[in-house]
């Protein structure tokens, strides 16, 4: 996700699109739309809720609604933002172990996971806007 140009309209257009596809079915929405992209490409693709949703679109600009593919690729432009600066300060692999001190290490080794940067990023968004805990 970091190394993706969205200066060009192809590809921001190629994110709503493809966003909107999921996000329009009544079953699925935008939290399922989010997930479902992660769960395709991992390192790509970031998750959201309705309140990690609602926290990121009170920095856009207004004219999108929190739930629109506009404001999915606000949120991942946002969010690669957040990765570059993080990445610039220390290597995926420290902030993955430093992680791990925070996650059961067995249940990790036994099925060989390692988290994607955005999952890590998704899980302090979950704590910080869906869980209301201030770090």
């Amino acid at each position: 996700m970091e190394n993706l140009n969205l200066n060009g309209n192809e590809l921001k257009e190629t994110i709503k699109k493809i966003f909107q596809e999921f996000s329009s079915k009544k079953s699925i929405r935008p939290t399922g739309a989010s997930k479902i992209l992660h769960m395709l490409n991992p390192y790509v693709f970031i998750m959201w809720d309705r309140k990690i949703r609602e926290a990121y679109h009170k920095l856009h600009a207004k004219n999108h609604k929190p739930d629109s593919p506009n404001c999915y690729l606000e949120f991942f432009k946002q969010s690669q933002e957040i990765v570059k600066t993080i990445l610039s300060k220390r290597s995926e692999d420290d902030i993955w172990n430093d992680h791990l001190t925070f996650v059961d290490k067995d249940f990790m080794a036994a099925f060989s996971l390692k988290e994607s940067i955005l999952k890590m990023l998704d899980e302090c968004n979950y704590i910080r806007f869906t869980l209301s805990i201030n770090l």
